[in-house]
């Protein structure tokens, strides 16, 4: 019998298909950032009485409550949100600007909590061996790596990321500066290669247990 449409065939796959869900959003929002520094853009191609470039700030829109604006001057004085200049928000929202290496920063920190915190025990479980502690994949060592760096050294790459295996990207002391193309090239692992690889380091674990 063919297994269920859209049923991942084991945990390994869940897990991948967690991930996929995750950089995708990482990817919409690279789409949505280009959107806001565009308004941004054309926000700078106006005149402000100082020739200053001018400030813009994003609220609800009436109509659309998912969709942001920019705030007039009127609405402004009635509610402060967020206000930056123009030429700033234009600056954060470029393709690998700080908005986009915030929103990869916190896509990687996820990809590596779902496998630590659930995932890695529930492939364990499910592939009979004795512990999660056992079950380590090159791959996803290489995100735990960079993750340290982020969370626990301000996104500066401590000693131990120059032990990575796979995404050898960075040294010592450098800024874990993850960009699109990064990422992608995360994102093809884990849709591409981590099964087998998982697979592999199970089978790996089990050979020594004989």
């Amino acid at each position: 019998m063919n297994p269920e449409p859209n049923k991942p065939r084991d945990s390994i796959e869940e897990y991948t298909w967690v991930c996929d869900s995750l950089l995708g959003t990482f990817m919409d929002a690279i789409w949505g950032f280009a959107l806001v520094g565009k308004d941004a853009q054309s926000a700078l191609r106006s005149k402000t009485p100082n020739g200053k470039p001018p400030f813009v700030s994003f609220i609800p829109r009436p109509a659309d409550p998912n969709m942001p604006r920019r705030q007039t001057y009127e609405e402004f004085q009635q509610q402060q949100v967020h206000m930056a200049r123009a030429d700033e928000v234009v600056k954060r929202n470029a393709l690998d600007g700080h908005n986009s290496l915030i929103m990869a920063q916190m896509a990687l920190i996820t990809v590596f909590h779902y496998w630590e915190d659930k995932y890695r025990a529930m492939i364990a479980s499910e592939f009979g061996l004795e512990s999660k502690d056992v079950l380590k994949v090159d791959g996803v060592g290489d995100i735990r790596l960079l993750r340290i760096s982020i969370v626990h050294n301000k996104g500066i790459a401590k000693k131990e990321v120059e032990r990575t295996k796979r995404f050898r990207w960075f040294s010592e002391d450098d800024k874990i500066l993850l960009d699109y193309d990064k990422m992608l090239e995360i994102k093809n692992y884990l849709m591409s290669e981590f099964y087998s690889e998982c697979l592999d380091a199970i089978h790996a674990v089990k050979n020594i247990a004989k």
